[in-house]
């Protein structure tokens, strides 16, 4: 029986974050840790591992029509089975309060600063203090909103994406 360590399958830096992550005490050290690396992680550790991942990738050992059936089967119940399980999720649960977008308006002192669009779905009550308190629990602090906007609608391409653009003019226009 051939047995491998994880450094010949690959996985050692994975499986060493991993027990980094297990080993982590819990509580305000580690949520300040996460503040502070969190967006060096996401915006440069994270696409290097793709990049690197991709790059050590030999498609060419998939050389046969069994292995093709076998890969395909795959993406397509990955691709499936998140598609599915979001749907019935969303369901089961009915928890869209709003749907949102974002803006980021041009500060003097900070460069940016994000502004948030909400449109409340029909009866639910929400209001800018509900919306403030569920990012403030969510999201990473550099990712909350600076400030929030109730609105009836926002502006909308013909293929029902949110028009950016247009939202951008009205957030000058309203400034």
């Amino acid at each position: 029986m051939l047995l491998l360590n994880a450094d010949d399958i690959g996985i050692y830096a994975v499986l060493g974050v991993f027990i980094l992550g297990v080993a982590m005490p819990r509580g305000l050290v580690a949520r300040e840790l996460q503040h502070k690396l969190e967006p060096m992680t996401t915006n440069f550790l994270l696409p290097l591992f793709f990049v690197y991942s991709g790059l050590n990738t030999r498609i060419g050992l998939v050389n046969t029509p069994v292995l093709w059936g076998i890969t395909l089967v795959i993406i397509l119940a990955a691709c499936l089975g998140k598609g599915v399980a979001y749907w019935a999720v969303a369901r089961w649960k009915r928890r869209t309060p709003a749907r949102c977008a974002g803006d980021w308006r041009p500060d003097e002192l900070l460069g940016n600063r994000l502004k948030a669009y909400v449109v409340p779905l029909e009866g639910n009550g929400l209001n800018v203090e509900d919306v403030e308190m569920h990012c403030g629990q969510r999201l990473p602090r550099y990712m909350v909103p600076e400030s929030i906007e109730l609105r009836d609608s926002v502006p909308k391409t013909s293929s029902g994406k949110v028009d950016r653009p247009q939202l951008a003019r009205l957030a000058r226009a309203g400034s």
